[in-house]
């Protein structure tokens, strides 16, 4: 019965973003009355810092043009923007195999790691945090850890748990990664909460994708 609790909550996470969770904060008077008593120029100085760094993030350009985002951190040139429409699992890996943007041509669909690699600001999801989720794992490493931080308080467009510079859609996204004691799950990665977690991957929902490469 757990079992089937864990596949629903995973099935469900890609289209109603069910573990979005009510978030505090909003800006405070005192900050509001600090912004509007502080000297214009450096105000116009902080604010051009602040969109410049939001528009590019801790990325750099790969390939040519606006093929894609390197992280320098792991070696890895992601896909930029990623696809814009869901696809099942086995379109998915077809989709990067064709992917042609132009000077890079050897895409493929991630693996878990490597879809962890790219959550930013939620410890327990990112890589090394103490989600148990990584290529290879069976569906017994899924747990509490996995259920990420709350909904879109990350530091990425719209609030992805990602970085600043990489591009929406901010939904579920496949790995390549499939559950070790059954091959027909495989896992995910839901930006919207940082969430890990794994579906059925043939006659299933569909997801998004972003491919990957290290060819360069």
């Amino acid at each position: 019965m757990r079992f089937l609790l864990l596949i629903a909550l995973a099935t469900v996470l890609v289209f109603g973003g069910c573990f979005e969770r009510d978030a505090g904060g909003g800006s405070s008077d005192s900050d509001s009355d600090s912004d509007s008593d502080s000297d214009s120029d450096s105000d116009t100085d902080s604010d051009s810092d602040t969109d410049s760094d939001s528009d590019t993030g801790g990325m750099t350009e790969c390939g040519q043009g606006d093929e894609g985002k390197f992280d320098a951190e792991t070696g890895l040139c992601w896909q930029d923007p990623p696809s814009i429409e869901q696809m099942s699992w086995s379109e998915a890996g077809t989709y990067c195999s064709a992917l042609d943007t132009g000077f890079i041509v050897n895409w493929r669909l991630p693996d878990i790691d490597e879809l962890r690699s790219l959550i930013r600001d939620c410890p327990v999801t990112e890589t090394g945090g103490d989600c148990a989720a990584v290529d290879g794992s069976s569906q017994a490493a899924f747990g509490d850890d996995c259920h990420g931080c709350s909904s879109l308080e990350g530091p990425g467009a719209e609030g992805c748990y990602w970085d600043s510079g990489l591009s929406v859609p901010c939904y579920g996204y496949w790995s390549s990664s499939q559950t070790s004691d059954d091959n027909s799950y495989i896992w995910i990665v839901d930006y919207r909460g940082a969430f890990v977690g794994f579906m059925i991957g043939s006659g299933g929902p569909e997801a998004n994708v972003r491919c990957v490469t290290t060819d360069f």
